[in-house]
């Protein structure tokens, strides 16, 4: 008689591990950026982008547990991403799909819009993107 437990049990485990993997959509470079993220926990009312990301005012981003995100055009969550700071400030990257006028901003700092579609092509944003990882 045969026994193939010992073959399968390796391969059931590296299964169990891989599920736990994924793709933290709150972290930079994660799916949650501009482009969109799971949605936090069901039920919970979410300002819209376009009202936190308005251009010349204050973002104010909920960043509280359970209560990340805003909400695009659609009314779908949106976890926003971007750049920690070597001084500890965020730094936004917003673009249209969220509904807001595409910019960036520092979390509780004034919003900047910009004129086209490309945030990595604006000065200004280039500036504040050097001045935030030197």
């Amino acid at each position: 008689m045969r026994r193939t437990l010992p073959r399968t049990l390796p391969a059931v485990a590296l299964l169990f591990v891989l599920a736990g993997c994924g793709d933290d959509p709150a972290a930079p470079g994660g799916t949650g950026g501009t482009g969109g993220g799971a949605a936090p926990a069901a039920g919970k009312s979410r300002p819209k982008c376009a009202d936190v990301f308005q251009p010349g005012k204050k973002i104010v981003y909920p960043s509280a547990e359970g209560a990340q995100g805003c909400a695009d055009a659609k009314g779908d969550v949106r976890v926003m991403t971007g750049f920690e700071c070597r001084d500890g400030r965020f730094l936004f990257q917003i673009d249209a799909s969220t509904g807001a006028k595409p910019g960036y901003g520092y979390r509780d700092g004034t919003y900047q819009a910009i004129a086209g579609t490309d945030v990595t092509g604006d000065e200004g944003y280039q500036q504040a993107y050097e001045a935030c990882t030197r």
